[in-house]
């Protein structure tokens, strides 16, 4: 009987601390959602500071073409209005050919009186005429076809027609105011010359008699 009581005291006393021990466990258990809800409040209440400035990047403005105007939207993009540009076509200029100087030019034996379209000549007994511009080209040289023909002694009157002749070469090359000038004649291989001429000088002709 005292062995059974002993027993029970002692069961009674184990379920004491368990009870206890629960008691104990559970308040820790309480505590701790509180901890919890605690700290999701503070977290809550904790917020991150707005940056103080924005800054946007916005990308580069086209240089193509002149900028009148720029706006920006809300959303922040760039919108460039621009004037068309007129390009002029290209213009090709053309400059005049150097030509042999119009005027009288005078030597020994020999008289040319240049023009635009060519030139005529007078020697001693015969005549020439150019039908073509004297045009230099390098080396101030130049080369035009015309005729060339024998004449009766005597000086030629103004406005009287070269007559007609073989055919010639007239060639030749510039010096500032002299020139040098060369008749070939094709048909029966004569040269004439070459003549010493200057622009403005008197010619010194032997007339055939």
């Amino acid at each position: 009987m005292k062995g059974w009581r002993l027993w029970a005291l002692v069961a009674a006393a184990i379920g004491t601390l368990v009870i206890g021990g629960s008691l104990v466990a559970g308040s820790g258990e309480d505590d701790a959602p509180g901890d919890d809800r605690k700290t999701s409040a503070a977290a809550a209440t904790t917020s991150v500071p707005a940056p103080s400035q924005t800054t946007a990047t916005v990308g580069a403005i086209p240089t193509t073409a002149p900028i009148d105007r720029v706006t920006t939207p809300p959303n922040g993009s760039v919108t460039t209005v621009t004037t068309p540009t007129t390009v002029a076509p290209a213009t090709t200029v053309t400059a005049p050919a150097r030509r042999v100087p119009d005027g009288t030019w005078g030597g020994q034996g020999i008289r040319l009186v240049v023009s635009p379209s060519g030139g005529t000549v007078e020697y001693d007994c015969a005549a020439g005429f150019i039908s073509e511009a004297l045009v230099l080209g390098g080396g101030e040289s130049f080369q035009a076809a015309g005729t060339h023909s024998s004449q009766p002694g005597g000086p030629s009157q103004p406005g009287t027609p070269t007559p007609s002749g073989q055919p010639a070469r007239y060639s030749g090359s510039l010096n500032g105011s002299q020139m040098t000038l060369t008749v070939v004649l094709p048909d029966t291989g004569l040269t004439l010359g070459p003549f010493s001429l200057g622009l403005g000088q008197a010619p010194l002709l032997d007339r055939c008699g």
